[in-house]
């Protein structure tokens, strides 16, 4: 009889775990996708993308844009290499057309390579600003045959002056009436050498990084002279939207280790 009993019992036990296999079992699947969608998630995760616009399509700094050669890009391709959050893509845009992005209401992106001063920004109050990424100059560039040395605004009177359309040269852009000056405007920083040679203007002005470039890998070594003043020193820097400021404290991040001096 007691045999019986325990017989019924067990059968009673087997009974109900029977009724909750399923819902034991659904649970577990249940568990398991979880799992799987998480990690596929943790895994597969798109990262924010993140467009960055320069204007400068000269050497050091933009030398092959469809082979993505040149200091700016090294520079993306660094913070890449330190994002596990963003995507970074570099895109030439001409200096006027980034200069009209940058001033409209609903503008959003990044610069590189500029300065406050060029962006009516002195006191970094419209935008954004990181740390320098590069320190560069500009330079009065002319012939050795004709060789120009400035020093003062005087020496700039009535002379004729090769410069890249679009850029902003104090003491030059804003003084063509007052000192009677002859702008002649180019697209590319490079083609100014050719008009000296061609002897179209007497003078231009050219960033020192560009024109170390040049002596790199052109024969010009005794072509030209370079005054001993400068026209200009300045950093070129990050100018982001005020949106932008997570990015701007990923991107001061990454400057600490950045080797920032002269773009060589």
């Amino acid at each position: 009889m007691q045999v019986f009993n325990s017989d019924l019992n067990d059968r009673s036990g087997y009974q109900r775990m029977n009724r909750y296999l399923p819902i034991i079992a659904t649970s577990v699947r249940y568990f398991i996708l979880c799992w799987l969608l998480n990690a596929c998630y943790a895994f597969g995760e798109e990262l924010i993308q993140v467009p960055i616009t320069a204007y400068h399509n000269k050497p050091p700094y933009m030398i092959d844009i469809e082979a993505e050669q040149g200091l700016y890009f090294d520079f993306v391709r660094l913070l890449n290499e330190k994002s596990h959050v963003y995507h970074f893509t570099l895109t030439f845009i001409p200096r006027n057309r980034v200069r009209n992005m940058v001033i409209a209401e609903n503008f959003g992106g990044i610069v590189l390579g500029v300065s406050p001063l060029w962006f009516d920004d002195v006191a970094q109050t419209k935008y954004l600003w990181s740390s320098a990424v590069f320190h560069d100059e500009d330079i009065f560039v002319s012939l050795n045959k004709n060789p120009f040395e400035f020093l003062d605004a005087s020496s700039l009177v009535g002379k004729q002056i090769c410069l890249v359309l679009g850029n902003y040269y104090s003491g030059v852009s804003d003084q063509e009436k007052q000192l009677a000056l002859t702008l002649l405007h180019t697209s590319r920083e490079i083609t100014i050498f050719d008009l000296l040679d061609k002897k179209r203007c007497e003078l231009g002005i050219v960033s020192r990084s560009t024109y170390r470039y040049f002596l790199d890998h052109e024969n010009i070594l005794n072509q030209y002279h370079v005054s001993k003043a400068l026209h200009d020193q300045f950093e070129r820097r990050v100018l982001l939207a005020k949106v932008q400021q997570p990015v701007l404290q990923f991107i001061e991040q990454v400057l600490k280790d950045w080797p920032v001096g002269e773009a060589q």
